[in-house]
């Protein structure tokens, strides 16, 4: 269980990184959106960042897509290779505390 859960640690590490840039990268356009991004850690080590705050007037359709393109998909592709090195050195860690 000390696998899974210091895994879990390091993934919203990864996810709070991806958000904080997402947010940067989306506070031109709404310091409000850009405030509700949120990361989650789902079954199976799925790590999402998403909008927490509910859709207020819907009068712009776009605006999901605008948040995901200029936004979220570049933090992710920015973080991605920290991401990966980041839980390669914390399995690591695991496995060397616990012999091989």
């Amino acid at each position: 269980m000390e696998c899974a859960a210091a895994v879990k640690e390091e993934l919203l590490l990864v996810g709070g990184e991806v958000r904080d840039d997402a947010t940067r990268r989306f506070w031109r356009y709404s310091t409000a959106s850009a405030a509700g991004f949120q990361e989650r850690v789902r079954a199976g080590g799925l790590v999402r960042v998403e909008q927490a705050l509910r859709k207020t007037t819907g009068k712009r359709p776009d605006f999901g897509a605008l948040m995901v393109t200029h936004a979220m998909l570049p933090a992710r592709d920015a973080k991605l290779e920290g991401a990966v090195a980041g839980l390669e050195g914390r399995i690591a860690a695991i496995v060397a505390s616990h012999g091989t």
